[in-house]
């Protein structure tokens, strides 16, 4: 099956798009499960290099694997919420962001308690964040 991909470098480690890019480790990410929101931040992030690649896809599954610092998933958790999921499809109606779209944006699954302490863990500018989106 051909799917398009990118290829995606840094020049140092730290976070972007609610993903941990590593300097020195390339990440291959699938196109389609990326929004725009998070292809604009690599795009625009002057330390991270993107070239797409053709033919193929690459065992992409396991190109984002779940961090194994509880600070790291937590943050990872929080920032897809706040970056990567819309209000019509990905919260349920109590607000809560649905897992299998948390999953999707995160690639790798988080488990209800993590997703519960991330929610609750937020700073007043994140709840606030995450309010504006639940309005619409």
């Amino acid at each position: 099956m051909t799917v398009k991909q990118i290829s995606v470098r840094t020049s140092r480690t730290h976070w972007r798009a609610g993903m941990l890019f590593t300097k020195g480790k390339p990440q291959v990410l699938d196109l389609d499960k990326l929004n725009d929101t998070k292809l604009g931040l690599l795009e625009d992030d002057a330390e991270i290099l993107i070239e797409e690649l053709e033919g193929e896809a690459i065992g992409s599954d396991d190109a984002v694997t779940k961090p194994e610092d509880e600070a790291e998933i937590l943050t990872s958790i929080q920032n897809a919420v706040l970056m990567s999921l819309s209000v019509k499809t990905d919260f349920t109606k109590a607000g809560k962001p649905r897992v299998d779209a948390l999953e999707k944006a995160l690639g790798w699954k988080a488990s209800s308690d993590e997703i519960e302490l991330a929610l609750d863990q937020m700073n007043e500018e994140q709840k606030a964040q995450m309010a504006g989106l639940l309005e619409g």
